[in-house]
Parts: C-alpha cells; sequence; structure tokens
C-alpha cells in the first residue's frame, strides 16, 4: 500500500465517535462504525486525485461531501495538493 492514499475499513462497536488514524508514512486509516447496528455509511469522492469523504447515518434527508476546500487534518503528502490553490470555486 505503499502508493495508496486511504485504508477504509468497518467497525463493529462505536466506542469512539471518529476512529481515525495517520501513519508514518501519510497513508490514511479510516474506521467507520457498522451498518447493521448503527446504520453509519461513507461517501469517498476523488476529485483531481484528490481525496475527501463524509460520515453519515442512514435516514438524513441530505447527504453532501464537500471536495474543496479539503478539510486540513486530512491532507495528506501521496495527494496532488497543489492543485487545491489553483481551484477557483467550493464543490
Amino acid at each position: 500500500m505503499h502508493r495508496s492514499i486511504v485504508f477504509l475499513n468497518g467497525h463493529l462497536h462505536s466506542l469512539r465517535k471518529h476512529l481515525y488514524a495517520r501513519h508514518s508514512d501519510g497513508l490514511l486509516e479510516l474506521e467507520l462504525e457498522d451498518w447493521k447496528v448503527n446504520r453509519k455509511f461513507r461517501i469517498v469522492t476523488i476529485d483531481a486525485g484528490i481525496l475527501s469523504f463524509g460520515d453519515f447515518r442512514f435516514g438524513q434527508s441530505i447527504y453532501a461531501v464537500i471536495c474543496n476546500p479539503k478539510e486540513t487534518k486530512f491532507k495528506t503528502p501521496r495527494e496532488p495538493l497543489y492543485r487545491l490553490s489553483q481551484s477557483t470555486h467550493i464543490r
């Protein structure tokens, strides 16, 4: 996984609200509560090589993921972040 941006996986319980980690090589590990009990799911987007995501609970009326600007805490050196400075609008 030396060229990957993210490792996605699920978890069977919800001890913590957010189960995010960054490995020493920059890889993001994003766990999510389970679907069976907690009805949680994730929408992942890749826009111009830059990853964004949103975690949602089933039953909300609207599901939206902001792709740009990217949330600072999830920026990785594995993405072409220079493209963010060239962007002209919110997506």
